[in-house]
């Protein structure tokens, strides 16, 4: 039996930056809400080696030690730097981890109602809420369909976001 939990997000705080100073260091961990979100240093974007890379830094003398000692040994003279994306030092990528968790429970609690088997889960969803001006069908969900991993009993269900019509802002022939 495998069951997933999953957060799909576009809310990340992913970035990066080529430096030649620590001010414009500064400026960038500012920028990405450092120190809360942790930073990494780098002699180049493609590292080499491990050796190569400083992780974890959460703190502005941790950042500037880092950087002066890219600065002063890249044969660029400059450094990478970019957001560091491992959760521990990432509040961003955090939450959506605990949504994605949360998400994995409500799935774990929920039964088949045929097996008892936990896992009942949405497999498939159906298209076409119709429009509340012109009920023409929209590209919004009209159904899901849940099914047991098990013994493969599905079920569907109606309105699953507990409105029957799209606004019409949502209508390709109201708005289109």
């Amino acid at each position: 039996l495998e069951i997933v939990g999953e957060e799909l997000s576009a809310n990340t705080n992913h970035n990066h930056l080529v430096v030649e100073s620590v001010e414009q260091a500064l400026q960038f961990a500012q920028k990405v809400g450092f120190p809360e979100h942790g930073l990494v240093v780098m002699f180049d974007e493609l590292p080499n080696d491990k050796t190569e890379v400083i992780k974890g830094i959460t703190s502005e003398e941790k950042l500037i030690e880092a950087v002066n000692f890219v600065l002063k040994n890249s044969p660029t003279g400059k450094a990478h730097l970019e957001t560091d994306m491992r959760a521990m030092h990432n509040p961003t990528r955090m939450k959506n981890i605990e949504k994605a968790t949360r998400d994995l429970l409500r799935k774990i609690n929920s039964c088949c109602p045929e097996c008892s088997m936990p896992g009942f889960a949405i497999t498939s969803r159906i298209r076409g809420l119709p429009c509340a001006l012109c009920y023409m069908p929209t590209s919004l969900t009209r159904a899901v369909i849940y099914q047991c991993q098990k013994c493969g009993f599905t079920q569907e269900e109606l309105f699953p976001h507990g409105s029957e019509y799209a606004e019409p802002v949502n209508c390709n022939y109201c708005n289109p």
